[in-house]
């Protein structure tokens, strides 16, 4: 989390770039700007929903695709839906 929330700067890069969690997500990225042609900023991030749709509390964005592209704020990213109410 340091490393992450310092871009970089403090603490260890993790060892993992994809993390895939049974709730119905994948986190991943490029790198985490270990690179010297690349840096911190030049690494690529990724999300993607999937699984059945939730019992009690969540969103119809089954097979929904976020990401940020190198050199952006991750804030400013692409954001794809899917499920029943696809854009």
């Amino acid at each position: 989390m340091e490393y992450a929330g310092s871009l970089g700067t403090k603490g260890t890069a993790p060892p993992w770039r994809v993390g895939i969690y049974s709730a119905g997500y994948v986190f991943g990225r490029t790198g985490w700007g270990t690179d010297a042609t690349r840096g911190f900023a030049g690494e690529s991030m990724y999300s993607i929903r999937f699984g059945p749709a939730r019992a009690f509390h969540g969103h119809l964005d089954h097979a929904s695709i976020t990401y940020t592209s190198p050199g952006r704020d991750p804030r400013l990213c692409w954001r794809i839906r899917g499920g029943p109410t696809a854009d």
